[in-house]
């Protein structure tokens, strides 16, 4: 005499659409976001919502509108975009830093409206501030962005950009 185990999870519709959930979740993990670019963060890190989840921020497109500076600073504008950075700073009216309207919490990373009008706050400070934060602020939550992240050239036009907000 045999024994039939009856198991929902048998059937092959549930099989397949059990197989179809795991790699749907599996796919949130993905090395490198589409949409911006962006290498996932290596290390230990602040606890923030990543691209696509709930809280995690205006789409780039929405930031770059509403980024203050010239078009001389287009390409600074853009990075600053792409790589998230009003999730956790307010710069003019985008962002979420102190009194941020955008993307999530207030007061998880400074107001960088007017970083470049702080004498320290050259464009070698911030470039090395941007690679590694703790370099200037041991207890820092800030991601590092090393050159697997933004390269050395991407580096400088961001540095550039927020050197100039005064």
């Amino acid at each position: 005499m045999t024994t039939r185990i009856h198991s929902t999870w048998a059937q092959p519709g549930r099989l397949c659409l059990g197989l179809a959930l795991g790699l749907a979740i599996l796919g949130c993990n993905k090395n490198k976001d589409a949409a911006t670019g962006s290498q996932p963060m290596q290390g230990p890190q602040p606890a923030m919502p990543g691209p696509g989840m709930p809280g995690a921020g205006p789409p780039p497109e929405e930031v770059l509108a509403k980024l203050p500076g010239g078009e001389e600073f287009a390409a600074g504008k853009k990075l600053y975009a792409n790589n998230k950075c009003a999730n956790c700073h307010k710069l003019g009216e985008t962002g979420s830093g102190p009194g941020g309207k955008m993307g999530g919490p207030p007061g998880r990373g400074p107001d960088l409206t007017s970083t470049g009008a702080n004498p320290e706050h050259t464009r070698q400070w911030l470039a090395d501030h941007i690679r590694d934060p703790k370099t200037h602020k041991a207890e820092s939550r800030m991601p590092t962005f090393g050159p697997d992240r933004i390269s050395d050239a991407d580096l400088a036009l961001l540095a550039e950009y927020l050197a100039s907000r005064k």
